[in-house]
């Protein structure tokens, strides 16, 4: 699969092999449906929009703590695929996925990274 950014029709090397390592992350094992929700609910926000973690609970019918376990879980996927200066760079592994930013009332707002984007857009075979 092609790696390519709307802006300038390609990306350069390092974002496509991050998008290859985090797609290697998210095949490791088996994700269930609700992950694949997660990451679809991702994918299908519109380009640099933020998704608040409450709207995704709602719209997926589950516990805010269910879904930061899933996050977890795909934050330990990303540590396994990360390299040590990535490690030392980012404040958690997710973040290679997912932008992560926090409103004033200390809620998850999620946001695929250019390669995250990538990675799971393949995954999901779209």
């Amino acid at each position: 699969m092609d790696i390519q950014n709307s802006a300038t029709g390609e990306f350069d090397g390092a974002t496509a092999g991050l998008a290859q390592r985090i797609y290697k992350g998210l095949t490791l094992a088996p994700l269930g449906p609700q992950y694949q929700q997660m990451l679809q609910e991702w994918l299908d926000a519109p380009k640099g929009e933020l998704v608040k973690i409450e709207d995704l609970a709602e719209k997926l019918d589950a516990p805010i703590e269910v879904l930061r376990a899933r996050v977890s879980k795909l934050s330990a996927r990303m540590k396994r695929i990360a390299t040590p200066e990535e490690i030392e760079t980012v404040r958690t592994p997710f973040m290679l996925l997912s932008d992560l930013k926090y409103d004033e009332r200390k809620f998850a707002r999620y946001r695929l990274t250019p390669a995250g984007r990538e990675a799971v857009h393949r995954y999901l075979g779209r």
